[in-house]
């Protein structure tokens, strides 16, 4: 369903991000993310640097979300599953 793996993706990111971490956001939709308590969150722009980045697969899939563009500056850091499929990719600033 809609946000299914937010909430887990939330409480993986909550354990390792320090207060005042960015986050940027590319989820569709995006007011089903759990509210975090150390990390700024912002909607993902190509343009800001973030120390972490969020991107649900069906912004990948259905929206075209250039996700091969973040290997450059970022680093895949953990997935979230459903029965073997991707719902959320996490990654971190190199």
């Amino acid at each position: 369903g809609w946000g299914e793996g937010l909430k887990e993706a939330a409480l993986y990111l909550e354990s390792i991000t320090e207060e005042g971490n960015t986050v940027g956001i590319a989820l569709v939709p995006s007011h089903t993310l759990p509210p975090m308590r150390k990390a700024v969150v912002k909607k993902y722009t190509k343009t800001e640097l973030y120390d972490f980045v969020m991107v649900n697969y069906y912004n990948v899939i259905r929206e075209g979300f250039p996700i091969d563009e973040l290997n450059t500056k970022y680093k895949l850091i953990h997935t979230v599953n459903a029965d073997n499929a991707p719902l959320i990719f996490i990654f971190k600033r190199k």
